[in-house]
This record gives C-alpha cells, structure tokens and sequence, in this order.
C-alpha cells in the first residue's frame, strides 16, 4: 500500500513543482502594466525600441487592423504619415501592455490548473464517484479558466507563442519557454492531463460531445494526425516565409477557438457555430485537427508517467471500452499489434476506467502486468 501511494505521488509532485515554478516566476517577474509611449516624429522601429517590444510583433498587432501592415516601413517613414498614425499605433502598443502585465489573475491560473490535474488524478486513481467529479471538473474548466480567466492562459497559446518568439513576432524569452516548459510538464505527469482535465476548450467540446444525442462518428486517428501535422507544417512555412513570399503570419490566429471566451475580441461566429457543431458527434474536433499544443503533447503521450494501462492477466477484450472511448485509443489500445508509439490521442477522459468489469484498465505509474498496448490475441 505504501509503494503504492509513493507511486502515484510521482505525477502529483510533478504538476505541484511545475504550477509552483509558474507561479514564483510571475510573482518575481510581476510588473503593473508599463506605460506607452509614442511621437508622431518616431517611425515604428523607434516606438518598438522605445517600448521594449519586438518591431515584428507590433506590426503583427497592427495587421488586425490594418491589412497592409506588413508591407510598412519600419524606419525612414514617421508614424503620422502612416495609414494608422499615431492613434493607431498607440491603440497598437497598449493592447501589447496589457498582454504582457502581470496581475493576481495570471498569478493565479497555474496553481488553478494544478488543482484541476491533481483532482483529475485522484479521480482516475480511486474510480469512487468517478462521473461526478469528471463533470464538476468540465464545468470548472469551462467556468474558470474560460468564462473567468477569459481562456487568456491556455496550452495552445504557451506553444503559439513560443513559435511565434523563434519568428521575432513575441518578446520575454523566459516567459515563453518556461510557460511552454509547464504545461508540457502537466501532460508528462499525466497523459494528456492538462488538455482533458484543465482546458477551458477541450473542456466545452467534451461537454457538447456527451450531451449531444447525435450518433457519435471516430474518424481514423492516421487521418486526423496528418492533417494536424500538415497545418502546422503549413503554419511554418508561412510564419517564416518559407513559401509563396510570405512571412510573419500566423495562420492559427485566424482558427484560435479560445476567443469565444473573450467577448471583447471580434471573431466570426460561423466558425464557432461549425466547430461546436462538429461537436456534436465528433469528440474534441478541434484537438484532434487544429491544436498544435494537441500535437506537441501528443508525442509527449509518449512519456507521460502516468497513463491508461491494461492489464494482460486481467483483461477478457470484453470491448466495452472500445465502446464507451469517445475516440480510437482505446481500440489501438486493446485490439492492435502491442505498439507503444502512435498510439491515437488519448485525453484521459477515464470513461475506459470506469466501464471495465474486471478492472484490468487502470490510469496509473508502469506497473507490473499492465501495458499501454496488448499484445496481439494468439
């Protein structure tokens, strides 16, 4: 019982350190919002220096506004003779203040999401109760990290921005990778932890999915995984110009579904209306084809602590979990060849966990007996 309890507080531990390190780091680094400060006289590299702002990501922030933003100069012409002038530019470099203050709010996010995972955890350690607390976590996330926080602080939003810095479209260095560097944390402790127990989107997709009386659709995970990756391949060609004479555009921006948490952003609404439409029968649609954090911790997966096992002593290949898995992990994890790498996304939702009769499906530490994969049936 001891070795047992000492196992499982590994990934516990591990998501406590990595929400105390996020949370002593903005506590430090925790500064007002920095005044602004412009002149008609200056051109834009100057407000940029000036500022303490990268040139890129300014004229990225006046691209929403301003179509032909990319094509300004950056020195040699003054602000006021610019299609934004000085207002536009101000307007431009307080939205870029507010980004980057630190206030209670983002010091309060991560030591939230630990909450979330830990409690995510126990959940799936204990199978007692099981249902209630996966809703009670779902309607948090959606509540508080999504209608409170405004889904500010998000996963997808740690890995866009660090790729966003490599690019010179984003400052704060350390911010960057230290954010990215913690929520990976939360899904190596637990696979997929962060995305199934802390999201505030995955969190209202799931809630859509399993309300929805729609008859359920799993498309085929090879399918769904290539054309993840070929966005986000597409996303680096044009963030770095590496096709058609493009560059510094960020195609995620025009796909980021966590604005429908911010009601002070515009967003065109048919295309959350087809997201959560999708929704419907299809679990977590935008994970599966849109997110690059879903990418980034699906090879994470791959060294998650703890994660869902199957016992080879106790498992009859009853099905049941295949059937109550809203997605293919479950069946790659029951009926396929025994492969530990590949494996689809699994979002730790537990549903597996609790329908086994015979309680060979666990979300634990490696354990003795139990595997990611079975074997091929002899």
């Amino acid at each position: 019982m001891t070795q047992s309890i000492g196992r499982r507080a590994v990934p516990i531990v591990l998501v406590v350190s990595a929400c105390v390190m996020m949370a002593a780091y903005y506590a430090v680094t925790a500064t007002g919002e920095p005044e602004v400060i412009t002149n008609p006289n200056w051109a834009l590299q100057r407000h940029a220096n000036e500022n303490n702002v990268p040139v890129g990501k300014l004229i990225h922030m006046l691209s929403h506004d301003y179509a032909d933003a990319r094509q300004w100069p950056v020195t040699g012409v003054h602000v006021a003779d610019l299609p934004a002038g000085e207002a536009g530019v101000r307007e431009a470099l307080e939205h870029l203040a507010e980004e980057s203050s630190v206030d209670w709010y983002t010091l309060a996010v991560f030591p939230l999401f630990g909450v979330a995972c830990v409690i995510g955890l126990l959940a799936l350690h204990s199978r007692r109760d099981f249902s209630r607390w996966r809703w009670a976590l779902l309607a948090a996330g959606v509540l508080v990290f999504g209608l409170w926080f405004g889904g500010q602080t998000n996963p997808m939003e740690s890995f866009v921005k660090a790729i966003k810095y490599l690019a010179g479209l984003e400052g704060q260095p350390v911010d960057r990778a230290l954010t990215l560097l913690a929520f990976t944390l939360l899904a190596i402790a637990g696979n997929k932890l962060i995305c199934g127990w802390g999201c505030p989107l995955g969190s209202l997709q799931d809630v859509i999915h399993r309300f929805s009386p729609a008859k359920k659709w799993k498309p085929p995970f090879w399918l769904t995984n290539a054309l993840r990756v070929l966005l986000f391949g597409l996303v680096l060609c044009f963030l770095f110009g590496w096709i058609f004479g493009i560059d510094k555009l960020v195609l995620y921006h025009y796909a980021n579904l966590f604005k429908v948490f911010n009601w002070t952003i515009a967003f065109p609404w048919w295309v959350l209306i087809f997201a959560f439409l999708l929704c419907l029968f299809w679990y977590r649609p935008y994970c599966h084809l849109i997110c690059p954090f879903g990418l980034w911790s699906w090879v994470a997966e791959h060294f998650s602590l703890a994660r869902v096992r199957v016992s080879t002593d106790l498992c009859v290949r009853c099905q049941k979990c295949v059937r109550e898995c809203p997605s293919r992990a479950a069946d790659a994890r029951i009926n396929s060849d025994g492969r530990t790498v590949g494996l689809p996304d699994c979002f730790a939702c537990g549903a597996c966990v609790e329908v086994c009769p015979t309680k060979a499906v666990i979300f634990d530490m490696p354990r003795d007996g139990y595997v990611s994969s079975l074997p091929p049936k002899q």
